[in-house]
């Protein structure tokens, strides 16, 4: 009988505090998860498809990369020209260049790990332990004593790598076929679906943001070449396939930053390659969500509902990036989302150090970040 109430009582406790709709959505995502369906919509598949079957007009990996040279698409820098970032904020990225060169990934921005350069160890993490081999995402598990903790095997597959690669590049010339070569490795690792770092979308847009910044800072060197351009369409294209698929029904069953990240990625993808089939759908989906969700998770005073420094900055991040892009485009979001934006930072600002540009440790820190330019 007391295991009965205490049950009755979390049900109670999370009604109160997340509402009976998300907790509805909440289920029937957990109902969903256990039918299979994310396997039967993105079945597992194979970066073998050629170019032509993500674009709406057929056209060659060459005939491709001729086209978006002729006509590239608004961005935050000219296609293949990023601007120079001060020294200071390059000779970090340069060091952590030459240690990827040699191996060696950091993760959490500061744990230097030995994955190996030409074929990392993609699925292996620190511990020595890892996951077993291609099997679909669906089929992983979240808590596995074999696998060990999922962030572990995420934190590479993030990409995070490819901005430093990008401000390393200012003062070294192998930055672009480093970052060539970590990809295709992960592509060669990491079929459609078929691996661990396909899970979890969130993860996924991490990898949206930083590979179509990397793309367009590189687009221009030598070692950029059709092919090269064909297979990270086709990850871009299938990584937009894996955020759409569930996104209104995600973001209805949990209150975090997920969905805006998410969001915020495939609302990239849309508007940088609106030549993708789909694109105006995941535009106008992505849109939709990044309007609502910032009503949740930022008050009107500016404050952020997760009550957490590091996820407030992480969630600015994510609408900073795609409100610039948004102008870019000549589709700005709207007025309110624009203010209710502008207040969050500087609730952000009025406890950021003028000196140090650091903010307090307050509330959940695992260090994420979308995006790091300087440092």
């Amino acid at each position: 009988m007391k295991a009965i109430r205490q049950h009755v009582a979390g049900i109670e406790a999370l009604w109160a505090h997340y509402g009976l709709h998300r907790c509805l959505s909440r289920a029937a995502a957990e109902v969903l998860d256990a039918s299979g369906v994310d396997q039967f919509l993105l079945p597992a598949a194979s970066w073998h498809a050629p170019l032509e079957s993500v674009l709406t007009q057929h056209q060659s990996a060459a005939e491709y990369l001729a086209y978006r040279r002729r006509c590239p698409p608004p961005f935050f820098f000219a296609l293949g020209n990023p601007p120079v970032p001060p020294r200071h904020w390059v000779i970090g990225a340069a060091a952590e260049a030459r240690e990827l060169r040699s191996g060696i990934f950091r993760y959490f921005s500061s744990l230097e790990v030995p994955l190996g350069y030409a074929a990392p160890r993609w699925l292996q993490p620190p511990t020595g332990s890892g996951a077993r081999g291609h099997r679909h995402f669906s089929a992983v598990k979240d808590f596995s004593s074999h696998q060990g903790d999922l962030k572990l095997l995420y934190e590479p597959s993030r990409f995070c790598w490819a901005f430093a690669l990008v401000r390393a590049a200012s003062l070294e010339s192998t930055s672009p076929e480093t970052f060539w070569t970590l990809l295709e490795s992960w592509c060669t690792a990491n079929p459609p679906f078929a691996t661990v770092p396909w899970k979890c979308s969130y993860e996924v847009a991490h990898r949206v943001l930083a590979t179509s910044f990397a793309l367009h800072a590189f687009w221009n060197h030598p070692s950029t070449t059709s092919q090269r351009i064909a297979l990270a369409m086709g990850l871009l294209a299938m990584s937009a396939r894996r955020i759409d698929t569930l996104l209104g029904l995600r973001r209805h069953s949990q209150v975090s930053d997920h969905a805006i990240i998410e969001a915020s990625a495939l609302f990239t993808i849309a508007l940088l390659f609106p030549e993708f089939r789909g694109a105006r759908r995941w535009e106008r989906r992505a849109r939709r969500t990044l309007e609502a969700e910032i009503r949740s998770a930022v008050l009107s005073d500016g404050t952020s509902l997760f009550h957490s420094l590091t996820y407030h900055r992480e969630v600015m991040q994510a609408y900073t990036w795609s409100s610039r892009l948004a102008s870019l485009h000549r589709c700005p979001l709207s007025e309110g989302l624009t203010t209710r934006l502008e207040r969050a930072l500087n609730a952000l600002l009025e406890l950021q150090d003028p000196v140090s540009g650091e903010v307090p440790n307050s509330g959940y820190n695992d260090s994420t970040e979308l995006y790091r330019l300087n440092g």
